[in-house]
C-alpha cells in the first residue's frame, strides 16, 4: 500500500499547481523534489504526495 506510485494525472497536477497556481518554477519544484530523494514526479510515492503538495505551498509563500 504504501509503496504505490502516484498516477500520471496526479504528477500532471501536481506540475499544474506547481507552475500555474504557485508560480514556481521548475527548478524550484526539483529543488523540493531533492529534499525527498525524488529525481522525478515518476517516482513520487502515494502517501508522499501530500506531504509534497504542502512543501511546494510552503515554498511558494516563502518567496518574495
Amino acid at each position: 500500500m504504501f509503496d504505490r506510485l502516484i498516477t500520471q494525472a496526479q504528477a500532471t497536477r501536481l506540475w499544474t499547481i506547481a507552475r500555474v497556481e504557485l508560480k514556481l518554477q521548475d527548478c524550484e519544484v526539483r529543488a523540493v523534489l531533492a529534499e525527498y530523494g525524488i529525481t522525478s514526479t515518476k517516482f513520487i510515492l502515494a502517501f508522499q504526495y501530500t506531504e509534497i503538495m504542502n512543501r511546494l505551498l510552503q515554498c511558494a509563500k516563502a518567496e518574495f
